[in-house]
């Protein structure tokens, strides 16, 4: 059973912009594509591996998206249950992602549908995350909560800049400091351990043994 953690970053114009979150205007596109893959299930802290970091200012929006695609596709074909893993990235990244792989046409929408909705199987940690939302715990109703409460609740270390401000250092050409953004905000495999060894704590004392 292999895991694919997942996160990309994208681009608001100031002429568009919904550019970064919707992928068929004309000046959107993917500006960082950041991933890491794990064959076995097995995870652990001390052995949690550095990302890939695509960076689109390197070479072009189609020249990361097929090296992504590329790799995808050969971690889904080699694995019987994967599994990719992000924050928010059933809701965003992936439809994001299949919107630019189909206007840069690299591959057909029945296969792109194939291999990024059909076969793989998707936790989503802002989902997993909502029974340890601020909003949950205050209103008593189940609230999405954002990954720096969430890192925080967990002592995971948490980004200093925001989301918001990667297209202003990309027009200014400060991609040092979108480096350092996506660096930093990549603590995903943390925070599925955190996530997955509160569960089985939880199994153990029989918390969700409600019926």
């Amino acid at each position: 059973m292999g895991f694919i953690f997942l996160d990309i970053e994208t681009y608001s114009s100031k002429e568009e912009p919904m550019s970064s979150l919707n992928p068929y205007f004309n000046d959107s596109k993917v500006i960082v594509i950041s991933y890491n893959i794990y064959p076995n299930f097995e995870m652990k802290n001390d052995i949690i591996q550095n990302p890939t970091f695509l960076f689109e200012w390197e070479s072009s929006e189609k020249n990361i998206l097929e090296l992504f695609y590329q790799d995808l596709k050969q971690f889904i074909e080699n694995q019987k249950y994967p599994k990719i893993v992000g924050f928010n990235h059933s809701n965003f990244d992936l439809i994001y992602l299949y919107g630019r792989l189909l206007k840069n046409e690299i591959d057909t929408d029945k296969n792109l549908h194939k291999f990024m909705f059909r076969i793989p199987r998707f936790i989503d940690l802002i989902q997993v995350g909502i029974q340890f939302s601020n909003y949950t715990k205050k209103y008593g109703e189940l609230g999405l909560p954002n990954q720096k409460e969430l890192n925080k609740l967990f002592n995971i270390p948490i980004k200093e800049e925001e989301g918001k401000n990667l297209s202003k250092f990309y027009d200014l050409k400060e991609f040092e400091l979108i480096k350092k953004y996506v660096i930093e905000e990549f603590t995903f495999e943390t925070l599925y351990i955190k996530f997955r060894d509160q569960f089985i704590k939880c199994r153990q004392k029989n918390c969700f043994n409600v019926f």
